[in-house]
């Protein structure tokens, strides 16, 4: 593998960098000058040195070298670039003599872009007056910030960008001396600058670390603190949340959970966790023992019983801060989650003594997409949201809506996400910085475990959010979507180069990368697992590690042959269905790959998987544990068909294809199913139903058992599976209105039920369940929700900001647009242009797309790319909000026909946005007409970039016209059969 790999000679190996930048131009043509002085070591005798730069100017390169006792310098005489694989060539008259210390002295000018990569600067409107030494033109002020994942740091300063070239860091800078500057590390020194006016402020040498992890950043910013209860080497590390002036009051959410979280990964006992599990029991009045053999020790309550296992690595944080900054402009490569059921129990016990104000109580759990009437809105919100966040060690920036949270003003499945992604990049601090993938094609070392590791957190610490079933409902289903294409690839990707990396920055790196790592903790057992976890980080700490690393630390602490279960599903593409045959007391499992097309060739179906069987059966729904399924096919005896369910909780990650029956005698029996088992059942009953192996009409005979349903998650999975219905078949009217009313019918009830007040008893996923159910109501066309929302509607515009709830305006404003025309759009457009809430753009923008019209589809997407109204950032929200609408979705994909060298030019600076914004505006389609016109399009062109994205959008539009094609007529006379269509006269 690695001799596979396009990488820089290893002629010369950097030890620290000491980077000073001045002279930074606050207005065009924002260049700023700098210094780049590495400590090397050369390996072996050299002519010539390489490095990484990106939209750089060398103006000189100077080496400075000690052999013996001999010390020498020599200017570079020749300085070349190679653009394509950006990389910059110093050549000497003489070669450079074997040392174990050389200096390469760098001077250099770069640009403050505007494409949130590399150093960049980000507009915004400031709330109260700005400091003078902010810069700014005519409408906006500026912050200015880095982003360096994952190969962005050589558009900043000349470096050795890549992974396993770790190095220490000194960082100066000049700014305005009304400004604050930072960086990793703490700052060392403030002095005055030669230029008036400035200061040069440095800060502490970093650690060993990878340059994308190196930041700074500077601005008119203001800051709230608190510190970590425990001692770090004798301190309460400070923990601090950074805004632009006017901001930081919207910060204490997120402060107020990272100082708990860091705290919380920092150290572990495993045998006190195992004593408190025994004792745990005996205060919950378990009858059984717990299979653990050590002593108790002694509890008075749960809450103390609690605080004992509130740490996950037991190594301390190795830095000596802790900031948070909001950046108004942002978008990572990208960012965006287990604990055990005993320990779920034990917390909502602490809930249920009184115990609620415990430190350990944080307010957190991953932002619940929400699934609008019209589609699977999971899908649009996505592009908000699914990069809010870089984790650089010690200074972790966000965009404002995954920091910033209003308690008054903000929708509150921000606040979700808010304590969510704090985790998630807190858990990279040692995940990813104190020990890193050794190359980029084991990128989801750190995005999976990160991922698993922020629910794992959430769950333990707020167990009545039930965070593993938004885990299935949302990161697995996500996974399995992606993954069931043949455009898919293995989690672990091959990468030749670094600047392949972006493209596999996906769901398969973080959601199915997590989905498996909690299915092996799982089988593990928890404990077992993160013993093996801490081994590993120990191991390696500062340094880089391959999943052969991880694998061997995880066999050691359990005594199981790891490797042989994991490497096919971390090396081969894909995941499997399981097939149930049932007989009288006994079941026969067959595995396969899946495929959303259904059409496996023999040669794409050669693996099998390790699979955890996890049966419940019998009249209790109790666990029978068996053999894990490690062949094509098994039968397994002695099972009480009476009632089975494979999967139990849905911790494998797999589909399972029951008989048709047993689906329905299930549908009869969800009270002994969990949330994750009922989430689980829709889901591959709707994937079967996609791929051919099952039938729409038997999905939607399924579905019609939820109606009673009371459990946010299950409706959210429920909904999102009839807006994908709906989507594949919006192309026929009849059909259409059928599946529409069949939605009302569903959620009528449930609806009338919850209705419009928020009530102070309510719990978040009640909140949730009511946003999502008027939402959906509504734009289904439920009489009395329609009228309902454009009267509160009416009453906001015209100055009453109470009569729409935080957490309702999306739902208010999507049914509005839908019935309120051009009128009701402009409205939400003023919206956008003057609400001062953090998450009221990002509303704003997702609800302007359920306009009914070409014109205004039109409009909108002419205001939202060419008016300069919507942040970059932000902008390809415009598209996708038109391509989750069916009656618009052609005008949109018209428009990027007929603008595509604008678009290309607008988001092509940073490639992430403009793969993630083609593939999210097209992969709605379910025409193959369509397909044909779209391939046709970019037959010719560069699709460097983002061609993954193309090919992940053709083979979705595919699958969704041979579903269509195959079922239209199917579903028509089931909702013919049901009542829904109505036979004209």
């Amino acid at each position: 593998m690695a001799d596979e790999r396009d990488t820089l000679p290893g002629d010369v190996k950097p030890n620290n960098y000491s980077i000073s930048l001045f002279d930074l131009q606050a207005g065009e043509p924002w260049t700023y000058q700098g210094s780049c002085t590495i400590d090397l070591e050369v390996k072996k005798s050299t002519s010539s040195i390489t490095l990484n730069t990106h939209e750089l100017k060398i103006h000189s390169a100077e080496v400075f070298s000690e052999a013996g006792k001999t010390a020498s310098s020599s200017k570079a005489s020749d300085i070349s670039y190679d653009t394509k694989n950006q990389r910059c060539t110093f050549k000497f008259d003489h070669a450079l003599p074997e040392s174990p210390k050389a200096v390469l002295s760098i001077s250099f000018e770069g640009t403050m872009n505007n494409h949130m990569a590399g150093f960049y600067r980000s507009q915004y409107k400031p709330t109260v007056e700005a400091a003078k030494g902010v810069a700014k033109d005519a409408e906006h002020h500026y912050m200015f910030s880095t982003q360096f994942e994952s190969s962005d740091a050589r558009r900043a300063f000349p470096c050795f960008d890549e992974p396993n070239l770790k190095a220490t860091f000194d960082f100066e800078m000049e700014i305005p001396k009304d400004l604050v500057a930072l960086s990793n590390m703490p700052e060392k020194q403030i002095k005055d600058a030669k230029r008036d006016g400035h200061v040069v402020v440095s800060f502490d040498r970093t650690p060993r670390m990878s340059t994308y992890l190196l930041a700074w950043a500077f601005g008119d910013f203001e800051y709230i603190e608190d510190f970590t209860r425990r001692k770090y080497n004798g301190k309460n590390l400070p923990v601090r949340v950074y805004t632009t002036k006017g901001l930081k009051e919207q910060g204490k959410l997120a402060l107020e959970s990272a100082h708990q979280v860091v705290d919380y990964f920092s150290e572990v006992s495993m045998s006190d966790i195992s004593n408190c599990f025994q004792q745990w029991r005996q205060l919950a009045g378990f009858r059984q023992p717990y299979a653990y053999s050590m002593p108790l020790v002694s509890f008075e309550s749960i809450e103390e019983l609690a605080l004992t296992v509130i740490q996950i690595f037991r190594i301390d944080y190795p830095l000596p801060k802790v900031d948070l900054l909001a950046v108004h402009e942002f978008v990572s490569s990208p960012s965006a989650r287990m604990f055990s059921a005993l320990l779920c129990r034990l917390l909502l016990m602490a809930f249920a003594q009184g115990h609620h104000k415990s430190p350990l109580v944080l307010y957190a759990v991953l932002i619940s997409r929400q699934v609008s009437a019209h589609c699977d809105e999971r899908q649009a919100d996505q592009c908000f949201q699914s990069h809010g966040a870089m984790e650089n060690w010690g200074l972790i920036t966000y965009r404002t809506t995954a920091v910033l949270f209003d308690e008054a003003a903000s929708d509150q499945k921000y606040r979700n996400r808010v304590v969510y992604v704090v985790a998630h990049e807190l858990a990279h601090q040692w995940f990813g910085n104190l020990v890193t993938m050794d190359w980029w094609n084991e990128l989801w070392l750190n995005e999976g475990f990160a991922t698993w590791v922020g629910w794992y957190a959430v769950d333990h610490l707020h167990p009545d959010w039930n965070v593993w079933g938004q885990f299935v409902t949302e990161g697995m289903q996500m996974a399995f979507q992606l993954d069931s294409l043949r455009t898919s690839h293995p989690i672990e990707v091959p990468v030749r180069n670094a600047l392949e990396v972006d493209q596999i920055f996906d769901h398969i790196s973080y959601l199915k990368g997590s989905s498996v790592i909690r299915m092996l903790a799982s089988y593990l057992g928890v404990e077992t697992f993160l013993k093996g976890v801490s081994d590993y980080l120990k191991a390696h700490t500062y340094g880089n590690a391959t999943t052969n690393d991880l694998w061997s630390a995880l066999s050691k602490a359990s005594g199981q042959d790891v490797p042989t279960f994991m490497n096919p599903w971390i090396k081969k593409i894909g995941f499997p269905v399981v097939t149930v045959a049932e007989e009288p007391g006994q079941i026969t499992v067959r595995q396969s790959r899946f495929l959303s097309s259904g059409d496996p060739k023999p040669e794409e179906d050669e693996t099998t998987w390790w699979i955890p069987l996890n049966l419940k059966t019998g009249p209790k729904a109790t666990d029978a544990q068996r053999e894990a399924f490690t062949t094509k096919e098994d039968t397994y005896r002695d099972i009480d068909t009476s009632f089975y369910k494979p999967n139990g909780n849905q911790t494998g990650f797999y589909r399972t294809n029951l008989p048709p029956q047993r689906l329905i005698e299930l549908s009869k029996s969800l009270d002994k199913l969990s949330v994750e088992d009922k989430i689980g059942l829709v889901g591959d009953a709707k994937s079967m139903a996609f791929a051919g192996l099952g039938t729409t009409a038997g999905v939607l005979s399924f579905m019609e058992g939820f109606s009673a349903e009371t459990n946010y998650l299950v409706w959210s999975e429920v909904l999102s599976s009839l807006g994908i219905a709906r989507q594949i078949f919006s192309s026929d009217a009849e059909v259409s209105q059928g599946l529409r009313n069949f939605t009302l019918k569903l959620v009528s009830a449930a609806t009338d039920n919850i209705g419009w007040e928020f009530d102070v008893k309510d719990d978040y996923l009640t909140g949730q369940s009511r946003a999502l159910l008027l939402r959906t109501a509504g734009l289904v066309g439920h009489p009395e929700v329609v009228k309902e929302a454009q009267r509160r509607f009416k009453a906001y515009i015209g100055g009453d900001k109470k009569a729409i709830h935080p957490s309702l305006r999306s739902a208010v404003f999507k049914i509005a647009v839908k019935n309120g025309g051009e009128d009701a759009y402009r409205a939400v457009q003023n919206e956008y242009l003057t609400t001062t809430s953090i998450d009221g753009k990002e509303i704003t923008l997702s609800s302007m797309g359920q306009v009914q019209t070409a014109e205004l589809a039109k409009d909108y997407l002419i205001w939202g790319f060419t008016s300069g109204k919507v942040a970059i950032q932000d902008v390809h929200g415009v598209g996708v909000s038109l391509a989750n609408n069916s009656k618009v979705r052609n005008t949109l994909w018209e428009f990027i026909k007929e603008h595509w060298p604008m678009l290309r030019e607008m988001l092509g600076g940073n490639m992430v946005v403009l793969e993630r914004a083609l593939r999210m505006c097209l992969q709605h389609f379910a025409d193959f007409k369509v397909l044909e016109d779209i391939e046709a399009f970019f037959k010719d062109k560069d699709n460097t970039g983002y061609d993954r994205g193309l090919a992940v959008a053709s083979d979705t539009i595919r699958g969704n016209a041979k579903y269509q094609e195959r079922d239209m007529e199917i579903v028509r006379e089931w909702l013919k059969a049901h009542g829904y269509i109505t036979e004209k006269k």
